[in-house]
């Protein structure tokens, strides 16, 4: 797996892309950092709606 790099950012940022994409990167993105916490920030009980801040490191490109 290719370790994801601070240029791979845009393509999370993208609007439309498939879910599987999403959580591929998202994977990527963790796998590749040195730490990371994960905050859900907030959550609306009525639609389901979440939004999760996600702060780590990543690890140094070789």
């Amino acid at each position: 797996m290719k370790d994801f790099q601070v240029n791979d950012f845009h393509i999370v940022d993208e609007l439309e892309l498939p879910l599987s994409t999403i959580k591929r990167q998202i994977g990527n993105m963790l796998e590749s950092s040195l730490d990371c916490i994960a905050v859900v920030e907030s959550v609306d009980k009525d639609t389901g709606e979440y939004k999760i801040v996600l702060k780590g490191k990543l690890l140094p490109t070789s």
